[in-house]
């Protein structure tokens, strides 16, 4: 499935990011990654709240979690403000930095408004 997400991500049309968002519930972590990626690199604001479960599921690893807090901070939404203050304050070493500096991107999109 990772290859095809990588595939999919070339295309960026709705079907590609509807299969993406399908990715998000893959078991295999590497998948869910991939998909995170690209949906944030696709600008995929409809997928925050999706975005958002994978960065606060505990089941998550701490890949998929860094590659949430990103693709959260790409897509500016402030919905993602407080989950992402959570997940900062719930994390520990490289992750805790990771977020963090996706954390403090997002706020400063809303610092200049």
């Amino acid at each position: 499935m990772t290859r095809a997400a990588i595939a999919l991500s070339k295309i960026g049309d709705h079907v590609t990011v509807g299969t993406l968002r399908q990715a998000l519930a893959d078991g295999d972590q590497a998948t869910q990654m991939w998909a995170i990626r690209n949906l944030g690199q696709l600008g995929d604001r409809d997928s925050v709240d999706l975005l958002i479960d994978r960065l606060s599921d505990e089941d998550s690893n701490d890949r998929v979690r860094r590659a949430a807090a990103t693709a959260l901070a790409k897509l500016g939404d402030p919905r993602a403000l407080d989950p992402m203050r959570r997940a900062h304050d719930e994390a520990a070493g490289f992750t805790r930095r990771r977020i963090g500096r996706a954390l403090a991107e997002l706020e400063s999109r809303f610092d200049r408004a």
